[in-house]
C-alpha cells in the first residue's frame, strides 16, 4: 500500500464515519481531504505538465469542485456539483481519446454499454424531477463514453488498474443517484464513496504517460 492510499483510506473512513454520525463539520474536513489526495497523486506524477495528462489532472479539479458543492443537498449545489463533475468526465474522455486507445474495442465497448445504461435511464428517470432531467441525461452519456474510451485506453496501452477506477466511478454514480433521487440511506454512502474516491485515485495514478 502506497502512503497516498494510505491517507485515502483513512480520509474515506473518515467521511463515513462522519455520515453516520450526522457531523457536517467532520464530513466536509474528510470528504475534501479525501479529494486532494487523489489532486496530490496526479500533481505528483505530473500529469499537469503532460500533454494528454493535463486533460486527466484538468478533471480531477473538476472532482474536487464537484465534492465541494456536493457538501450541500440544496438544488443549486447540486447542479453545479452534477456540472462539474460532467466536465470531468468529458475532460477524462478527451485526454484517454488523446491518448491513443484502440478505437474498435471503445465501440465495441459503448455497444455492450448501452443496455446497463438504458436499463439505469429507466430505473432513474421516473425519480428525476423534468428541471433536471436534461442535466442528468447529458451526464449518463459523458459518463458512459468515457468508460468505453477507458476500456479501448486500457487494451492498447496495458493499464487495466485505469479501468478499474473508470467502471468504480461508473458504479459510485449509481450511489450518488440512488442517494438524491430514490432513497437517502447510509448504505449508499456505504459503498458509494470508496468506490469513488479509490476509483478517481487510480485513474490519476494509473494513466499511461506517454
Amino acid at each position: 500500500m502506497t502512503p497516498a492510499l494510505g491517507v485515502l483510506l483513512a480520509a474515506v473512513a473518515g467521511l463515513l464515519l462522519a455520515e453516520f454520525k450526522g457531523r457536517a463539520g467532520a464530513r466536509a474536513v474528510f470528504k475534501l481531504s479525501a479529494s486532494s489526495v487523489f489532486l496530490w497523486e496526479g500533481l505528483a506524477r505530473g500529469l499537469h505538465s503532460a500533454p494528454e495528462g493535463a486533460w486527466i489532472f484538468a478533471g480531477l479539479v473538476g472532482c474536487f469542485v464537484g465534492d465541494a458543492a456536493l457538501l450541500s443537498r440544496a438544488k443549486l449545489a447540486f447542479l453545479s456539483g452534477l456540472g462539474a463533475f460532467l466536465l470531468g468526465h468529458l475532460l477524462f474522455a478527451v485526454g484517454f481519446a488523446m491518448r491513443g486507445p484502440a478505437w474498435t474495442v471503445c465501440a465495441a465497448s459503448l455497444v455492450l454499454l448501452i443496455p446497463p445504461a438504458v436499463l439505469v435511464h429507466r430505473w432513474l428517470m421516473p425519480h428525476v424531477e423534468k428541471s433536471m432531467r436534461a442535466p442528468v441525461l447529458a451526464y449518463m452519456t459523458v459518463i458512459t463514453v468515457m468508460l468505453a474510451l477507458a476500456t479501448g485506453l486500457a487494451t492498447s496501452t496495458g493499464a487495466w488498474a485505469l479501468l478499474v477506477g473508470a467502471a468504480m466511478f461508473y458504479v459510485s454514480d449509481l450511489a450518488v443517484a440512488r442517494d438524491r433521487f430514490i432513497s437517502q440511506s447510509e448504505m449508499n454512502h456505504l459503498w458509494g464513496a470508496p468506490a469513488y474516491f479509490i476509483g478517481v485515485w487510480l485513474m490519476a495514478r494509473a494513466f499511461p504517460l506517454a
